[in-house]
C-alpha cells in the first residue's frame, strides 16, 4: 500500500510538470529487511524517473539481478571529491596529538557508521594478524563512527577488549573533527563486505591518503 501511495505521488509530481532524477547510491539498502518490497519500490522509481544518476559505471549491470534500468535514462557522474568542503588546516603532528596517537605509530583509520556490511570485525582480525606478523612495528587502529546495531557494537567491543592499540570512537563526528582523523592517518581502510559507492574512499582521496578497500 505504501509503495502504491508513493507511485501516485510520483505520478502527480510529473503531472504538475516536475522532472524526476534519481541517484542510485545503492542497488538495495544495506541489511535489507524486506527485499521484495524494496525491489518493487525501485521498479516504481525507475519507471517514473526521467533520468537516473549512477556514480559507478557497473551500477546498472549489478542492478539487473533485481530490476531493469533502461540505458536511455542513465547518466554517469562519479562520486565527487570533498575538496574545500571539510576543513583541512591541521598538520599530521597536531592531528596525532589531538587524536592521542604517537608520532611513531603507523596509523590505520576506519571511519563511518558501524554497520555489519562494513566488515569491522574482519578488519580487527586482519589488524591482529598484522600485529602478530610484524611484532617490532608500532601499529595503531582507530575505528570511528556511530553504532547502528547494539549486538554488533557488542561484538566489536569484545573483539578489541584485549588489544590496547585499537581505539573505538563511538558517535558522529563534527565536520571540523574529520581533518583530525584523516590527517593523523597513514592509511584509510574501507574493508566493506558489500559496497557500490564509498564516500570514505573519496574522503581519503581528498586528504591524499592511501586507501585499502575491496577491488570493486
Amino acid at each position: 500500500a505504501r509503495i502504491k501511495s508513493f507511485e501516485q505521488s510520483m505520478l502527480q509530481w510529473q503531472k504538475n510538470g516536475h522532472k524526476i532524477v534519481w541517484t542510485m547510491h545503492n542497488i538495495l539498502p544495506h541489511n535489507v529487511a524486506f527485499e521484495k518490497a524494496e525491489i518493487a519500490l525501485r521498479e516504481v522509481v525507475v519507471e517514473y524517473a526521467d533520468a537516473i544518476h549512477v556514480m559507478s559505471e557497473e551500477s546498472t549491470e549489478r542492478a539487473s539481478k533485481y530490476y531493469k534500468v533502461p540505458n536511455e535514462k542513465v547518466f554517469f557522474v562519479p562520486h565527487p571529491s570533498y575538496e574545500n568542503w571539510y576543513a583541512n588546516a591541521k598538520d599530521p603532528t597536531t592531528a596525532r596529538f589531538d587524536l592521542g596517537v604517537s608520532q611513531k605509530d603507523f596509523v590505520f583509520i576506519q571511519f563511518g557508521a558501524l554497520h555489519r556490511y562494513k566488515g569491522i570485525i574482519e578488519l580487527i582480525d586482519a589488524y591482529k594478524s598484522l600485529q602478530a606478523k610484524y611484532i617490532s612495528r608500532s601499529f595503531r587502529l582507530v575505528i570511528a563512527g556511530m553504532p547502528s546495531d547494539k549486538s554488533y557494537l557488542s561484538e566489536i567491543l569484545d573483539a578489541i577488549s584485549n588489544v590496547s592499540t585499537i581505539s573505538l570512537i563511538q558517535g558522529a563526528m563534527q565536520e571540523k573533527e574529520i581533518q583530525t582523523l584523516f590527517n593523523a592517518a597513514d592509511v584509510i581502510v574501507a574493508p566493506y563486505v558489500q559496497t557500490l559507492n564509498s564516500g570514505v574512499a573519496l574522503l581519503a582521496a581528498t586528504f591524499k591518503k592511501p586507501l585499502v578497500a575491496p577491488a570493486t
